[in-house]
Order: structure tokens, then sequence, then C-alpha cells
């Protein structure tokens, strides 16, 4: 059910509004798939005569209008989009991570197809998705990574109306901005905590570039869609395994539109040269995962404008400066992070353990004391964050250490199922503290 939680007016250019920490209250047992920003922009029309809104406008116009979001930890805040216009980069991501069309985008009764006319002013209507873990290709998987309750309590953000006179001459912005914000719920079992995907842009000299260790889930270029692209070859690798070799985008987009149910509003190609996407037609499983190695060798492009979505690999700190927070403020009690990949057996390789969310527990549940995880109390600190791993876990591994004569297996294995033990799209480290203490415990 649609459950508006706020309405905010930017009154005029170069104004902004906010929604602070806790305005954005989920119901037990869900979590934040997405936040759809319903906005209300009453354009005018002085052209002669009666008109459409102009179809090349209808970017400009979402465009007038950027978002900044952060959440997580007061001291250590995740930023997962930072002034991003609604309709370059938030309507790119909705297409990628719901498969669908800005809502209204096309409308000719309320949405931004109107016709308006001559000197009249018109209310055009269009709802942008901001995502914040919905992936509708995973299939049953699509809303693993969707932001828990207790993170969503720590959702900021910040919209800005910038300058009005970008759209076509005649054509204005007569009024206040409206907008009206729906968060949209999933249901899942307990207090979800996932790092939520993230989106970065950079235009790089090099002709090559090394992108974020994480799991990539879209990597593009964006000086021209992919059929009027001036790029002739391009190599792309992740974690040094290839994914193409000396490919043009005509070759990567061939590739992409024989998937099977891959919706056509998610196929980003009339946007921007995708050079690489997860797709619907395989497993989570078979995703890759590690940092992005990405060059045009023929050095077709001076300026090769690089845009990547992805999920990124958390930093033991940051998690668990949250699960501080968590204690403190969000849920004020004692509290237990721990991975989904223990609780539902998700059989996700151990790659991908700095990736898998995990769920928050307290006292009164039985993954707090049947289950590894982290444990921090109420009103402590972050030196206060402790690594709980039950006696007949840590014993089973050390079993299993015997009788196989491969101690750093079984550690690994167990390391698998906390949080923190890995660092990065290789997934459990050797260097990570929590992954030392495992493999101490195993092999004491």
């Amino acid at each position: 059910m649609a459950r508006r939680i706020q309405t905010l007016i930017l009154a005029g250019a170069n104004t902004s509004v906010e929604v602070r920490q806790g305005d954005i209250q989920l119901p037990l047992g869900k979590a934040l798939a997405g936040i759809a920003l319903k906005l209300t922009f009453p354009v005018k029309n002085t052209t002669g005569g009666n008109a459409a809104f102009p179809s090349g406008d209808k970017v400009k116009l979402l465009d007038i209008i950027k978002l900044t979001m952060k959440y997580g930890p007061r001291n250590a805040q995740r930023q997962p989009f930072q002034a991003l216009g609604l309709g370059t980069y938030l309507r790119r991501l909705q297409r990628f991570a719901f498969g669908v069309e800005v809502y209204n985008y096309s409308d000719t009764s309320t949405g931004l197809g109107q016709t308006v006319n001559n000197n009249a002013t018109n209310n055009l209507v269009a709802t942008v998705i901001i995502p914040t873990g919905h992936l509708w290709m995973l299939g049953r998987l699509q809303n693993l990574f969707c932001m828990g309750r207790s993170q969503a309590k720590s959702v900021e953000m910040k919209i800005e109306r910038g300058v009005d006179t970008t759209l076509t001459a005649n054509w204005a912005l007569n009024g206040n901005v409206q907008v009206d914000i729906f968060p949209l719920e999933v249901s899942v079992k307990g207090d979800r905590v996932a790092w939520i995907p993230e989106y970065r842009f950079r235009t790089e000299r090099n002709y090559f570039a090394d992108l974020d260790d994480g799991l990539p889930l879209l990597v593009g270029e964006e000086t021209a869609a992919q059929d009027s692209s001036s790029l002739t070859r391009v190599n792309l690798s992740i974690d040094k395994e290839v994914i193409h070799q000396d490919a043009s985008p005509a070759d990567i987009k061939r590739e992409l539109s024989v998937i099977p149910n891959y919706p056509s509003a998610a196929l980003l190609t009339d946007d921007l040269t995708i050079l690489y996407s997860v797709t619907p037609d395989k497993a989570l499983t078979e995703a890759q995962s590690g940092p992005v190695h990405v060059e045009q060798p023929a050095r077709d492009l001076s300026d090769f404008k690089l845009a990547w979505y992805f999920l990124p690999a958390v930093d033991a700190a940051t998690q668990k400066a949250f699960l501080v927070d968590a204690a403190n403020d969000l849920r004020r009690k004692t509290v237990k992070l721990t991975s989904l990949q223990a609780i539902q057996r998700l059989g996700l390789p151990s790659r991908m353990a700095a990736f898998i969310p995990g769920v928050l527990s307290d006292e009164q549940d039985a993954e707090f004391h049947d289950l590894p995880g982290l444990a921090a109390p109420y009103r402590g600190s972050m030196a206060d964050v402790q690594l709980v791993v039950p006696n007949d876990l840590k014993a089973a591994a050390r079993g299993a250490a015997r009788s196989q004569g491969r101690p750093g297996d079984a550690a690994k294995k167990l390391a698998t199922l906390i949080p923190t033990a890995a660092n990065g799209g290789r997934g459990v480290s050797a260097n990570t503290p929590d992954f030392v203490a495992i493999r101490n415990a195993v092999e004491s």
C-alpha cells in the first residue's frame, strides 16, 4: 500500500529541502526497496500556440532537481548518490534497478507528455524512484540488498532545485515544485543490514581506469549512446578475469539484446554505452566481484567518461560504527549483527562474503544466541564491539581442521559467516582482525 511520509516544497531556483535522520520509519518486517519521489512541476507555455511539452525537455526538466543521499553511522556515512540529476542519473538507475521507465514520463494526461495551452501553466507530474537495494534482475533474490528498517532511520537526503533556465525557449517553471515522498517497502525477515549499491562517475584521460573494488552491476561510458559511440574496441576485466577483449560497443549490445526477459527500459543502450552489466539470465553466484579494469586500446576518446553502479565492500570500521549507532540510538538495546549466509544458507560463494547482508538481532532472538556475529552493548563504544562465535561452531571447525589437515580452510569457511571477515571482492582476507581471531580459535 502506498504510504506518503512527507511533502516538501521547492519554492524557487537554487532552493533545497532535506529529509533528516529518523524521517523514514519502516514497520516491522519491512525493508526499503526504493524511495519514490512524486514531482509536480508547474510548467508555463508561451510559444504562441497550444503545444505538447517538448520531448527533448523531459530529461532537462527532471535534471533541474538534484539528489544527494547519505546513510549509515554518523561518523562514517555512506554516500551512494551525490548531486545526481533526476533526469540523467536517477532515471538511469531506476530503469536499471527496477526495469521500468519513470512513471508518467510519456503520459499525455497528467504526465510529462501533456499539451499545455498558450500562456497557460499546467502541473506536469512524474515519479522517479531512488533505488535503495532492489535489483529486479536477481529474480528471487531481487530484494536481497534492500535497506533494513534501522538503516532506513539513518537516511539523510538533500533535494535541490537548480536554475530553471535550461528548458527550451518559451517554456519555463512557473511556481513551486512539490515533492511527495513514498517509501517502497518489501517484506523481509528481521532487521536487514545491507550496504546498498552506489553510483560513481569520472572522466579519465589516460585511456584506462581502475574502478572500485566491489560487486560491479553496471559499467558505462557516457559520451554517447551505444549506437553512436566513437569507441572501436574495449577491454574490461574484473579481478583480472577477462570479460571483454577487443570488443566493440556493437558486440556488447548484441550480447545484451539477446538475453531473455531483459526489459527494454533496463537496456540502457539509448542512454549511454554499456561496457558491462549483470544480466537476468545468470544467478548471483555467477556474478564477478573484485576491482574492475577498463581500457580503450585504440585510444578513441581523449575524455573517457566512465560511470559505474556497484555494491561496495564496506570496511569493518564502518560496519562496527553502524552497529554501535544501532545499539545506542536506533534500537536502544544490545544488538548483534549476523550474516544472512548463516541464517538463510544462501549458498553464495565465499568471495561474496563482503557484500552479503546481515540481520540485527537482540537478546530475545534465537539468532543472538545460536549464530556467530558481532555484538554491541547498549551504551557501549566501538571498543566494546565483540566477535561472538558459539562454542559448538568453534568445535566443529576444529574437528574439520584436524580431520582434513587444513586449518586455514576450516577457518575460512567459518569466517564467511562473519560480516567483517572479508574486506573486498576476493572474499575472506587473511589480514582482517576478525579472520585472524577465528583462525586462532580454530587452531587453538
